[in-house]
């Protein structure tokens, strides 16, 4: 009888240790954040949050869009934008605006918070409240105000949620300041009709290349024999 009550016990031990070890590891990224951003405590880091569109053709290559700030291409998307009910919050956490000029747009959700309030701002995030949760804003703005499809095409268009990609708080060399950046990304398919329409008026704009995988993969292509800068996020649209 001992010896059964030994190895039931033995056997509910080993399920609890291995659950933990299990939940450590598959939310290692996650601890790692928590902890890391607990030892910055006051210190400022930058945080952007944003999403983007995983637009792939017959053929499997992918649309991407010139960037505006950054001399690359890279998908199509944008910073999601916080309303004005996000002020008690943001002033609870004290949260600032983007302070590079060349990256500010009002309400962006591309802002600067003491490490120690990361993990309240990402959950606070995920609840969806007092921000845009509507993804059309910057396809409407990338896509169709270039004339690349009408507005009555996003009838036919779907646009499906895919997954969210967390970097991790690193330190960026270029805003000099440790850095988390969030990328949700959605899947977006066309009727037959809407992606010739599409495929055949980005042949009129510079301002949009089809790429392949391995273009993504090795951060480049060529136009004209002109080497070409691809982003580094643009992997996370090829997983879809």
């Amino acid at each position: 009888m001992n010896f059964i009550f030994s190895e039931i016990i033995s056997g509910v031990i080993g399920a609890i240790v291995g659950g933990i070890v299990t939940a450590i590891f598959t939310n290692r990224k996650s601890i790692r954040t928590r902890l890391k951003s607990w030892w910055i405590g006051n210190k400022k880091i930058r945080m952007s949050i944003s999403y983007l569109f995983s637009i792939r053709d017959d053929e499997g290559n992918y649309l991407l869009i010139k960037g505006n700030r950054i001399q690359q291409y890279q998908p199509i998307g944008g910073v999601y934008k916080y309303f004005k009910s996000f002020q008690p919050i943001k002033s609870k956490l004290e949260v600032t605006d983007e302070i590079n000029k060349n990256f500010y747009d009002p309400d962006d959700l591309r802002i600067y918070l003491p490490g120690k309030n990361l993990m309240k701002l990402i959950e606070w995030f995920k609840t969806g409240e007092n921000r845009e949760t509507v993804i059309t804003r910057e396809f409407i703005e990338e896509i169709i105000a270039p004339g690349l499809l009408n507005i009555t095409d996003l009838e036919n268009i779907d646009f499906e949620y895919i997954h969210r990609k967390e970097s991790g708080l690193r330190f960026s060399d270029h805003f000099e300041k440790e850095e988390y950046l969030n990328y949700d990304v959605f899947k977006v398919s066309f009727s037959k009709e809407v992606l010739a329409r599409l495929k055949k008026k980005k042949k009129k704009n510079p301002n949009f290349l089809w790429v392949s995988q391995a273009d993504i993969d090795t951060k480049n292509t060529y136009i004209e024999e002109q080497a070409i800068q691809i982003g580094e996020h643009a992997k996370y649209i090829t997983t879809c």
